[in-house]
């Protein structure tokens, strides 16, 4: 009988896999990595209404007012410097944004 990989490996895995990476064994530091970024991958039963809440605004506004631009999520905590904020966007826009960078860098170094 195969062994049973636990949920959270097998999401760091299937996410690597979108950008082209293998999912680290290691178990300190990152879950994968590419030639542009490093990614740690937290997988949880639900995530807080307000993030969903936040991204569906967003979502909507880039379809109706945004002519398409790029959703972005930016969470600031009081006392926050603005430069350490988090910004966040779902993974099927950052996919494309990665896909980009590797296209751009390869022309580059033509």
């Amino acid at each position: 009988m195969p062994k049973q990989t636990s949920t959270w490996k097998s999401v760091e895995r299937r996410l690597a896999r979108m950008f082209g990476a293998e999912r680290n064994q290691d178990t300190h530091g990152y879950d994968f990595k590419t030639e542009f970024i490093i990614g740690e991958v937290k997988h949880r039963d639900t995530l807080p209404k307000w993030i969903e809440d936040a991204m569906a605004q967003v979502d909507l506004a880039s379809a109706t007012d945004g002519d398409g631009l790029l959703p972005v999520v930016i969470l600031h905590a009081k006392g926050q410097r603005f430069d350490d904020c988090y910004a966040f966007i779902r993974v099927s826009n950052m996919s494309r944004l990665h896909d980009f960078m590797v296209m751009y860098a390869g022309m580059e170094g033509k």
